[in-house]
């Protein structure tokens, strides 16, 4: 039975790029909807606040590029709750289901710590 990868491939080079500047954009956008729902609501802590704080948490977590394919199913079921009409929801919904099915690419956090790795074996020496 073959070993399931969570990613296949960490792509660097343009599209590595690419893909580093869409989780970008995306976290971006994500914290920056976190921040203007902290600063709307006032109450000490409630489901607003909780709300607020997943979003600055999953922004970050896709700008870095850590767990990213978890955080990007997580923007994109926030957004489809908090608005299923507004355009700026339904496109942060499919950019970031897009992320989700993409991976993180090359320049990541999840590059980094589960990307592949080069194991060399030394030959062994025969006794005489």
């Amino acid at each position: 039975m073959p070993l399931s990868r969570l990613f296949s491939t960490f792509p660097r080079g343009v599209t590595g790029f690419g893909i580093l500047l869409l989780r970008l954009t995306i976290g971006s956008a994500v914290i920056l909807q976190g921040q203007l729902y902290l600063s709307e609501y006032q109450a000490p802590f409630d489901k607003a606040c909780l709300l607020a704080t997943t979003a600055l948490l999953l922004g970050l977590a896709l700008g870095l590029g850590f767990l990213t394919r978890a955080a990007a199913m997580f923007v994109a079921l926030g957004a489809i709750g908090i608005e299923c009409c507004v355009q700026p929801s339904i496109l942060i919904a499919t950019t970031s289901l897009s992320l989700a099915m993409i991976g993180p690419g090359g320049f990541s956090l999840d590059a980094r710590l589960f990307g592949f790795r080069e194991i060399v074996i030394p030959r062994a020496q025969r006794s005489k």
